[in-house]
């Protein structure tokens, strides 16, 4: 499914100004990668600026995570994902790809066969969307 920047910039704003209103503690989980963009990245920045904890895929694309947006933001939380014998995750030899890496990345987790809920079933999913929920859920917890 496609979302739109400016739909994903408005929902940063609404949880945003949501948070101030109630006071609480929020952790925002942004497991999409897009190109690297100086304005999405503002957002991002004020969004953290206002005690907000925000993680990030690294991508999939086996490639430098600095040239996407948002984890290419300094403020964010930019996970990469391993897989077993905690190596860096990479798709099959035939399909190419895998984990993002380099400088931007904030920490990598585990990310190859996670146990994941489904509409109304649970199976399993690989790749930095997959780490990035993980982290995300450690984060709320902290």
């Amino acid at each position: 499914m496609y979302t739109s920047a400016t739909t994903v910039i408005q929902a940063l704003i609404f949880v945003m100004n949501k948070t101030n209103t109630t006071g609480r503690r929020s952790v925002i989980v942004l497991p999409l990668v897009g190109r690297s963009s100086k304005y999405f990245n503002s957002v991002v920045k004020k969004v953290v600026n206002n005690n907000i904890v925000v993680v990030t895929a690294a991508g999939n694309y086996r490639n430098d995570a600095c040239r996407y947006s948002p984890g290419n933001s300094p403020h964010v939380i930019n996970v990469g994902a391993t897989q077993r014998k905690d190596r860096l995750y990479q798709l099959s030899r035939r399909h190419g790809g895998g984990s993002n890496f380099g400088k931007c990345v904030s920490l990598y987790a585990p990310g190859d066969s996670v146990l994941a809920a489904r509409d109304d079933d649970y199976g399993t999913t690989s790749g930095t969307h997959a780490a990035c929920g993980i982290v995300g859920g450690a984060a709320a917890l902290v």
